[in-house]
């Protein structure tokens, strides 16, 4: 989570793209522990893409739905200004672990 909380904010909306359909998980990082979700298909900011992502919210019941959970990532090495990226996932496909290798990043 250091990782997260260390980048810088997204202040300016000059600074990247607000949306980017081409973006994908990037800048991978191993942890040890801290709740990990594997996602297939998901969609953040005209993006879709699969990959695992480090939990900041609780997703313990994983009904047969789609729902947004917030995750550890940037965007285009930023930090949202006040909360964490929502990425819209269908929870039927998505895995919950323990750690394990994730992304940190959502670029080209």
């Amino acid at each position: 989570m250091n990782f997260y909380k260390s980048a810088h904010k997204w202040i300016k909306k000059s600074d990247v793209p607000n949306t980017c359909s081409h973006a994908s998980p990037n800048t991978p990082l191993t942890i040890e522990k801290g709740a990990v979700i594997t996602v297939e298909d998901a969609f953040y900011r005209n993006a879709v893409f699969s990959g695992s992502f480090l939990l900041a919210e609780d997703v313990s019941d994983l009904d047969k739905s789609k729902r947004r959970v917030k995750v550890y990532c940037t965007w285009f090495g930023l930090r949202l200004k006040t909360t964490e990226p929502s990425l819209l996932i269908d929870l039927k496909t998505a895995t919950l672990s323990s750690g394990g290798t994730v992304f940190t990043n959502l670029s080209r």
